[in-house]
């Protein structure tokens, strides 16, 4: 995602406005996945990932590769709109700072523990067979269907969907253990 997203935004940078598709395209799963967490539904996800892209749109000429990845800086727009919705929705349920409190410790835990599932991920994801990586980099990566996978490995569609949900099962695993401290 690195380098297609620097070369989009490079472009847009340089006036080419439509090359800014190429960033949503690049960093909206990932986008939705991380608000998914912490809205309370489709609709909230949808409006939110809008209002995210359009900020940084507006605000690109403020982003500072050197600083980080692009799709950490979205996420921080992100963030800040997830705390906004969290905001007007505790003042129209006119129920005190407590609960405004209350959420807005919540979103800060959940944004806590995205550290430790990244943390998580990338060390089970380095432990796995590299077949089982090859499998995961079709289907994420990549972004083949199962048929298509099955093509590409010469195997039927019945044993890529099965090694992938075992290889799903084992990073679940893996993952559960670590974030336990069993590692």
């Amino acid at each position: 995602m690195g380098d297609e997203v620097e070369t989009a935004i490079a472009a847009t940078r340089a006036g080419r406005v439509d090359a800014f598709d190429e960033v949503v395209r690049a960093c909206d799963a990932e986008l939705r996945a991380y608000l998914a967490c912490r809205c309370t539904s489709a609709e909230e996800v949808d409006e939110l990932t809008q209002e995210a892209f359009v900020l940084a749109f507006e605000k690109l000429s403020g982003f500072d590769p050197g600083r980080g990845p692009f799709i950490a800086w979205l996420k921080g727009f992100a963030r800040n709109l997830v705390l906004q919705q969290l905001d007007r929705r505790s003042r129209r349920a006119s129920k005190g700072p407590l609960i405004r409190q209350l959420l807005v410790t919540r979103a800060e835990e959940r944004a806590r523990s995205d550290v430790d599932l990244r943390s998580a991920l990338r060390h089970c994801l380095g432990e796995l067979p590299a077949e089982q990586k090859q499998i995961l980099g079709l289907r994420y990566e990549r972004g083949l269907r199962a048929r298509e996978m099955g093509r590409e490995l010469g195997r039927k569609v019945t044993w890529v969907t099965t090694r992938l949900q075992r290889v799903r099962d084992a990073l679940r695993s893996c993952m559960q253990l670590f974030l336990a401290g069993n590692r």
